[in-house]
């Protein structure tokens, strides 16, 4: 009796272990080559899983195969074990990568950072060649899109970029075309600045430029412009330089301005005639209104200055020199 059971068993043993390794189509199937394959169809294919019967679709596109051409198909190939399990369509995808014209924008602007020493987003990219549309390379290998090749000037920025894609196996070399800059953002005026006028902050604005314009030039920033007063009428969209602004005039010549002495233990106040233009700090001539005296007095204000024994020190000096 227990022999039978025994034998019973390991029967039923056997049986489960056939179905196991019975084989199985699925009905979905995900490939990366170009060629379908009785093992891409078929669990437990064995020997034949190798054995080429149906090409892929296209890069990136999905079909449908009849499950009776598929075991039609595997059987032809010797593998007679080959079935529909109940299937009526399995579904065939094939991965790949999409080669974008974003991918190959990119690819070369990373190239360029590593170049200009700059951020992604510093570099400003426009196309001289259409890029690829509709382009895809195999998925299943290791670079299926390479930039080989980057000639970059970055004096003009003309550029060209050398990409390496695979596809079925074969590698295709495409060479696009363009300019590229590496950008900083500068100070510009917003309008037309005329001679002598003092720029506030609402005459500025900030651009991004490219950094060759900025080549041996050194640009002045907002806080630095602004109570500047222009050397020359400037027009708009002007980089501002240190050659452009002047500390503005706070006394002209021939007016009339409020002329402080400082006197140890007391201060004077009177009026004089300027005899020269004169910024904050500047030592300018000033005439006494009542002597006709030339004193050297510092510009302190708009339409001050103050006469000290220092000032004076100084004119005697410059006399004794002359």
């Amino acid at each position: 009796m227990i022999r039978s059971l025994l034998m019973a068993l390991a029967f039923l043993t056997g049986l489960a272990s056939l179905a196991s390794a019975a084989p199985h189509l699925r009905p979905h199937v995900i490939t990366t080559g170009a060629v379908l394959t009785i093992g891409d169809f078929y669990e437990g294919a064995g020997e034949f899983a190798n054995t080429a019967i149906f090409r892929s679709p296209d890069h990136g596109e999905t079909g449908k195969v009849p499950a009776r051409d598929i075991a039609r198909q595997a059987q032809a190939a010797g593998f007679w074990e080959a079935g529909t399990d109940g299937l009526d369509i399995v579904t065939v995808h094939r991965k790949s990568v999409e080669v974008t014209a974003d991918l190959i924008t990119q690819m070369v602007r990373s190239k360029m950072t590593t170049q200009a020493l700059a951020e992604d987003e510093d570099i400003e990219i426009r196309w001289a060649t259409p890029l690829p549309a509709g382009i895809h390379a195999d998925a299943g290998v290791a670079d299926p899109v390479s930039l080989t090749h980057l000639n970059w000037m970055q004096s003009n920025g003309r550029f060209a970029a050398t990409f390496n894609i695979v596809k079925d196996g074969r590698t295709h070399s495409l060479t696009f075309n363009g300019n590229a800059n590496r950008m900083v953002e500068v100070t510009t005026l917003a309008r037309r600045i005329k001679r002598g006028k003092i720029i506030s902050s609402r005459d500025l604005r900030t651009e991004r430029i490219p950094a060759q314009r900025m080549a041996r030039r050194s640009a002045l920033d907002a806080e630095e412009a602004v109570g500047m007063a222009a050397r020359r009428t400037l027009r708009a969209g002007s980089i501002l330089s240190s050659r452009d602004v002047t500390a503005p005039l706070l006394v002209k010549r021939g007016e009339k301005i409020m002329v402080t002495y400082a006197i140890p233990g007391m201060q004077l106040t009177t009026i004089g005639r300027a005899k020269a233009d004169g910024s904050m700090g500047d030592i300018i001539e000033i005439a006494n209104m009542r002597s006709n005296k030339i004193v050297l007095g510092t510009v302190t204000g708009n339409g001050r200055a103050e006469v000290s024994t220092l000032t004076q020190s100084v004119a005697s000096l410059n006399e004794a020199r002359q």
